[in-house]
């Protein structure tokens, strides 16, 4: 349905939106590569204005991080880290909170701190649009390392 919506769309605007759920579909289905290749040309298509261009760049990341190689995983891992310290990205927070969970996982918790303390302490007092949810997700991982240290 995702390909027939795309086909039919395609010189449009929503086009690439049926490749970022028809990615998503893939990811559910365990078919990553294929995903990741519809995640490029989806965020390749849409302009960096779009509200979905930062999420899916991040997700496309993350992906990358659980199912490549050790070479792919650096360049990953770095991409990564410049969404969630990119001034530009409009959904930053959503980088960082999951730049402090790959470290975390990789049992890097200094750095996993470091980076939850920076989500914090940037998005934590955000009056125009009230604290950022993952904000939030970080002060409780930050509580959870007191309680283990």
């Amino acid at each position: 349905m995702c390909t027939a919506g795309y086909e039919k769309n395609k010189s449009t605007g929503l086009a690439p939106y049926f490749l970022g759920i028809r990615a998503d579909a893939l990811v559910e289905q365990g078919n990553y590569q294929e995903a990741l290749a519809l995640l490029e040309s989806m965020t390749n298509s849409l302009p960096t204005s779009s509200a979905l261009y930062y999420p899916y760049k991040t997700k496309y990341a993350l992906i990358k991080l659980d199912h490549v190689d050790d070479q792919e995983k650096t360049a990953a891992l770095n991409e990564l880290q410049s969404l969630a310290y990119d001034a530009s990205n409009s959904n930053a927070d959503y980088a960082l909170y999951y730049l402090g969970e790959y470290f975390w996982q990789n049992n890097e918790t200094e750095q996993a701190v470091k980076t939850w303390r920076d989500l914090e302490s940037t998005f934590k007092s955000d009056t125009k649009n009230g604290q950022s949810p993952w904000a939030l997700l970080a002060q409780y991982k930050l509580q959870q390392t007191v309680y283990e240290s």
